[in-house]
């Protein structure tokens, strides 16, 4: 009985840490847009060649309206996508003439 009331209070005690932790990642994500292969090269999977076929292909658009258009790189599949999102997120909203 008290094991379970001292595990309930340190879930009690840390479930608002782990809900704060959520809103911070939400809020510091990287704009795709803006991205350098450094930061590309971050993420687990991509390598420096993968990182400037990304950074290419962006500027060579003007930029992306959505993280899918990454699926148009040859070698980019929905598993590094999903990695991709958890970094990276457009903020900039590309011009329609682009």
């Amino acid at each position: 009985m008290r094991r379970g009331i001292l595990v309930l209070s340190i879930v009690i005690f840390l479930l608002p840490f782990t809900i704060s932790n959520n809103n911070i990642s939400a809020q510091t994500k990287k704009d795709i847009n803006s991205a350098t292969v450094a930061d590309l090269m971050e993420i687990k999977g991509i390598g420096r060649k993968r990182a400037v076929k990304i950074v290419r292909f962006i500027k060579k658009r003007g930029g992306v309206e959505s993280i899918d258009d990454l699926l148009e790189i040859k070698g980019i599949g929905r598993g590094l996508l999903k990695k991709i999102r958890e970094v990276f997120e457009v903020k900039d909203s590309v011009s329609p003439d682009h």
